[in-house]
Parts: structure tokens; C-alpha cells; sequence
């Protein structure tokens, strides 16, 4: 079956977008991981299927990990989605609704922004972000998806594919102050993914947990990712904000 794919990335996360309106082609398991594998296929964190909305939004959205593996959300999938949309005609500025199974999500984009454009600007309104529970160096957040954030004195060193092993029902975010106000450093490895260069949800779940502990004051938190910088709006915990820009890669389409 001849599919056609866009390949777009925020902050080095990468994913495959398959742009299907009538919902007629099921992403399967083994479609993901022969899409996501990075020697024998494409290469992706994660392949999105979009499709038209239904329920009250303009799009709908439904995401398979890199190992096949089915997720609830995904920031940066979310963001690459619109950027998707909107090159697409599919939806256009200033506020696009998504439904995901985690539930509805708002992204938002200049009303004039160019759909031909490369790079995209992006912000997504990830919605309630819920602190599950806690020890002196962990917490557990859910952010439609759930996370294990744990501090430690230098993410660089820390054996994060170990541990990630230990959880793999979570993603784990290792975090560390930088030198900076509310600026955080994180290194991510994802459930069904592995080590990535950025992570939305974390990125929020991160900007959320610096702030329990007290490593940040302000509203707007730094999140620094080895793929880039990601702005996360904490002002109101049941509208956690992400921010930043979503770059078009390329299309590729396999007969």
C-alpha cells in the first residue's frame, strides 16, 4: 500500500506524520517500527497518524512509539501534528483544537503565519498537569502521560539507559539546576523510544517538578534539552503552556 509521510521535529524529537482525512489506514505496530527504525527504515521517535477532527476539534491525533508501542500524548508530536495541518490546509491559525486520547488539546500559531514556511512557532496548551507522588528525589507527574522526574547532581553522567530499564512503564526525566534563573537541565528517556533529544511532556512535567523543589520561582521555566530550549508557562497548573519552534523536514513517500 503506497503511503505518503512528512517528517518534522521540534527540538530534535522527531516524527513521521501520516496525513490520512478519510481515517481509512490503520497504523499497526509494525508499521511504526519499520517506519521509526533508523538503519532499515525512515527513522522517527514516533509516527502520528492525523486525521480530520471529530468531537469538537479540528484534528485528531494518535501516536505509536518508535518500538511500536501505542502512547496516550506527546508535546512535540502534538506540535509537529499542527505544523502538519497547517502545511496541509488542513486547519490554520490562530487556535487549533486536537483530539488525542489523552483528551482535548489546544495548539496555537500566528493567524498569518506562512503554511509554506519551514519553521513554525508553536504553542500548546498541554492541559492539567498532576503531581501523583513523591520522595525526596522523585516525583511522579502526569501530563496525559506519565513521567518520573528525578533530580540528580550531573544528568550528563548518569547511567539514564539503566534506569530507564528499571521503568519502563514511565518516561524518566533526570534534571539538574543551571547556571541561570528558572533555567533546568533535563536528559529524557522515553517509554518506547529510548533516549531522545527533547520531550514536550517531560519538558512541562520537568518545569513542574523544578518548581515543587524549589529550584525555580518564576512562571515561565527554561527547560534545557540536549535537542534545544523549551519555554514552559506554569501560572496555571490546569493549563500548562509549551512553546517553541516545530521545523518541516521532508516528504517521503514508499510505494
Amino acid at each position: 500500500m503506497p503511503l505518503h509521510l512528512t517528517k518534522h521535529e521540534g527540538w530534535g524529537n522527531d516524527f513521521l506524520v501520516l496525513a490520512d482525512a478519510a481515517n481509512a489506514t490503520p497504523v499497526t505496530p509494525d508499521m511504526a517500527r519499520r517506519l521509526c527504525d533508523r538503519r532499515f527504515g525512515i527513522g522517527a521517535d514516533g509516527l502520528l497518524h492525523l486525521s480530520k477532527g471529530g468531537e469538537g476539534a479540528d484534528l485528531a491525533m494518535t501516536l505509536h512509539n518508535a518500538d511500536g508501542s501505542s502512547a496516550e500524548m506527546s508535546g512535540n508530536g502534538l506540535r509537529c501534528l499542527v505544523q502538519a495541518a497547517l502545511q496541509l490546509r488542513w486547519a490554520k491559525g490562530p487556535e487549533i483544537t486536537v483530539a488525542t486520547v489523552a483528551g482535548l488539546r489546544r495548539a496555537f500559531v500566528d493567524e498569518n503565519a506562512d503554511p509554506e514556511a519551514l519553521s513554525h512557532h508553536i504553542r500548546v496548551d498541554m492541559g492539567s498537569v498532576v503531581v501523583e507522588g513523591s520522595d525526596e528525589d522523585d516525583l511522579l507527574i502526569n501530563v496525559g502521560n506519565p513521567h518520573r522526574v528525578r533530580r540528580v547532581p550531573d544528568p550528563k553522567r548518569y547511567d539514564l539507559s539503566a534506569a530507564g530499564a528499571k521503568y519502563p512503564d514511565v518516561n524518566l526525566e533526570v534534571i539538574a539546576m543551571a547556571a541561570g534563573d528558572d533555567i533546568v537541565k533535563m536528559r529524557v528517556h522515553e517509554r518506547g523510544a529510548g533516549e531522545t533529544l527533547a520531550c514536550g511532556t517531560g519538558a512541562c512535567a520537568v518545569a513542574v517538578a523544578a518548581s515543587q523543589w524549589g529550584f525555580v520561582t518564576g512562571s515561565v521555566v527554561t527547560v534545557r534539552q540536549p535537542g534545544g530550549d523549551a519555554s514552559v508557562d506554569i501560572s496555571d497548573i490546569e493549563h500548562v503552556q509549551l512553546a517553541g519552534p516545530v521545523s518541516f523536514i521532508g516528504s517521503i513517500d514508499i510505494p
